[in-house]
């Protein structure tokens, strides 16, 4: 065994030595690695550096970390008289080791690169794109394993079948990986082609792995172009969009939600045979509301295509549906009377409010105010027997008439009237009368004089408690 590591000795450093003469005039030595420039992470081996002869004095070696400037000197040891080796433990990142001497010649440098193989290439998936009604692309994606930190490529082998011929395995080499997890491969076929088999081959420096093959029919992984969506018209409650792709296809699905919302909505009966353009009609929309629109379509058989790109719009305004809840509260003085109202009660165009129109009639009183939609209540005058209705009012009308009279019996106080506080919460409580009131209205605001600040709720006969944040 000595007799057989001298020889190869022998050999290796030999043609080294013969390396360093030929290039004595540009280099002061040659490095080298016995696993050579890319190794097994993990893996130890030993650096050799071969000096020329005429460089005698201050032998160094010297190491960085992946392509850091900042080099850190190594405890070699003398392996003969040219030659200087440092054995290297357990390596897990990409260095560069350098050779220096006191000779005016270059110094010389090795990069070493450490990985791993690559693995088995899983989870293959494929799509088959139509984008004419003749021709389609086919996008493969896949799972390549641990990321090897070497360079590394992939290629993609298929074997189609069109009718009774099968042909040959083609390799398919346009692979975009990016860094990615899910490395894809794009290649077109013919609409002829039915049957489909894909393997994926990985390769590096350090070995190579292949896939187990899959198998495709087509019809099954068809997924048309994307839609293109147009809006074309939006009412108070209906919408009208434009749908158009480059194929025809057999199903089509459109999707809404308002700006309010997180799940979309599946307009029924929004799929039918699509042809390269189609016009549809949403309705049952709420006026005063913005929407976003997608759609998607499918053949007969395969894949749902992507989602379009998302439109929005609004629907236009109607004269607000709801009637404002108002409350109405005496003066201390007996002179006036101050309205509240609270919008909060419509569900739609509640936003698009441009005043509200108070009136007061009875006592041979008439009186017809505007307010700005800024406020949400306001001073009138007092009246013992009258009737106050506030509608709120947009570009399209005006509310159904709220009516508060201010002709009220009496009744008696409620008994044992509780409140208990909790962190944010107040909960009060009360024992019901004997005779039942029409409703219960509960009253809060700041202690002091801070009526504009008033706060009501409204409950129905059969309550008694009410919990306020």
């Amino acid at each position: 065994m000595s007799t057989m590591f001298l020889s190869w000795s022998i050999i290796v450093f030999a043609v080294a030595l013969l390396a360093v003469q030929q290039c004595a005039g540009e280099r002061s030595c040659v490095l080298m690695s016995s696993a050579g420039a890319v190794v097994q992470q993990g893996s130890s081996f030993v650096v050799y550096c071969t000096f020329n002869p005429t460089c005698k004095i201050s032998r160094s070696m010297h190491m960085s970390i992946d392509g850091s400037s900042k080099t850190v000197k190594q405890t070699h040891k003398q392996f003969n008289k040219t030659t200087i080796s440092l054995r290297v433990e357990n390596i897990t990142e990409k260095r560069t080791y350098q050779c220096h001497s006191d000779c005016r010649l270059d110094p010389c440098g090795l990069d070493i690169s450490a990985g791993y193989p690559p693995d088995q290439p899983k989870n293959i998936s494929c799509i088959y794109r139509i984008h004419k009604n003749d021709t389609g692309s086919i996008n493969c994606s896949w799972d390549r394993g641990r990321e090897t930190n070497l360079m590394y490529r992939f290629v993609v082998w298929v074997r189609t079948t069109s009718g009774n011929h099968t042909g040959g395995p083609v390799p398919i080499c346009n692979v975009s990986n990016k860094g990615t997890k899910s490395p894809s491969a794009n290649f077109t076929l013919p609409r002829s082609v039915q049957l489909m088999s894909v393997w994926v081959q990985a390769q590096n420096s350090l070995g190579s792995a292949e896939s187990s093959a899959v198998n495709y029919t087509l019809s099954d992984i068809m997924m048309p172009s994307t839609p293109v969506v147009d809006q074309v018209e939006c009412s108070s409650r209906n919408y009208t969009i434009k749908v158009e792709q480059p194929v025809r296809t057999q199903h089509l699905q459109i999707q809404y939600r308002d700006e309010q919302q997180r799940e979309w909505t599946t307009y029924p009966g929004s799929a039918g045979l699509m042809t390269s353009s189609k016009t549809k009609h949403i309705s049952s929309l709420k006026p005063c509301s913005c929407y976003h629109f997608r759609a998607r379509s499918r053949f007969s058989t395969g894949l749902w295509s992507q989602w379009s790109s998302t439109i929005y719009n609004c629907t236009e305004e109607e004269a607000p549906a709801e009637a404002l809840d108002v409350w109405l509260v005496p003066g201390s003085d007996f002179r006036s009377m101050r309205v509240y109202w609270n919008k909060s009660i419509m569900t739609v165009c509640s936003e698009s409010i441009i005043l509200y129109m108070i009136t007061v009639n009875g006592n041979n009183l008439s009186v017809v105010t505007n307010v700005s939609a800024d406020f949400n209540n306001h001073s009138v005058p007092f009246c013992t027997d009258c009737e106050v209705t506030v509608q709120a009012v947009n570009s399209k009308g005006s509310s159904p008439p709220a009516t508060i009279t201010t002709r009220h019996t009496k009744a008696k106080p409620l008994l044992e009237v509780q409140a208990t506080a909790d962190n944010h919460t107040i909960t009060i409580s009360w024992r019901k009368p004997e005779t039942a009131p029409a409703y219960y209205v509960v009253e809060w605001y700041l202690e002091g004089p801070m009526l504009d600040e008033v706060r009501w709720v409204r409950l129905d006969r059969n309550e008694n408690t009410i919990i306020i944040t």
